[in-house]
């Protein structure tokens, strides 16, 4: 069951079931929180490098960010609830403040983003869509909380204006040839043909 086919593009919520097996699941576009729905399971979990063994319990959440190859094996059959989110949709719901890396994370209690999981996965206990608006704005709630309590933001670069050597030589010639002299931005520009901008 999914949420798929609902007009929120960029977040999806989905059920997994699934026998007890070993699990490899390959780098994907979205970043991935997945929800212990079934009983609670001893659970050997890998990401990227990180490897981390507990009981997952129901409610609780792990977190694969976008890109990073996991593994999974379970002592019972999987009985999980996904939200799917792509790197793009949480950039938005973080402002365009710049680029969000979303940290990796092992069973995680949340009760914000368990309410919020409980109103978006409605519509695939009961077999109903949920208005386009209500679920975006849950979705866009759910998102901000993401964003401000496991990721972090790094600020787009500003494009800067880089002297050649040349420039930086005929900068320092000038200023130590004026080391008393007053001499302001506009003077220093000019010399190098650029706006004092």
């Amino acid at each position: 069951r999914t949420t798929r086919a609902l007009p929120r593009r960029g977040l999806w919520v989905w059920e997994q079931t699934g026998p007890v097996e070993d699990l490899y699941v390959s780098p994907s576009a979205p970043h991935c929180l997945i929800f212990r729905r079934g009983p609670t399971t001893p659970l050997l979990q890998r990401q990227g490098n990180a490897i981390h063994q507990h009981d997952w319990s129901p409610g609780e959440f792990i977190i694969v960010p976008a890109g990073t190859p996991s593994f999974w094996r379970s002592g019972l059959p999987r009985d999980n609830i996904h939200i799917d989110i792509l790197p793009e949709w949480l950039e938005r719901a973080a402002g365009g403040r710049g680029h969000v890396h979303l940290s990796s994370r092992f069973g995680v209690r949340d009760p914000m983003l368990a309410n919020l999981l409980q109103v978006l996965a409605a519509s695939l206990d009961d077999n109903t869509g949920l208005h386009a608006g209500f679920g975006g704005a849950t979705a866009q709630a759910g998102g901000a909380h993401l964003v401000e309590h496991y990721a972090t933001i790094a600020a787009s670069a500003e494009k800067t204006c880089v002297l050649s050597a040349r420039q930086m030589r005929q900068l320092t010639e000038f200023v130590r040839g004026r080391l008393r002299a007053p001499c302001d931005v506009a003077r220093l520009a000019q010399q190098v043909d650029l706006s004092p901008a």
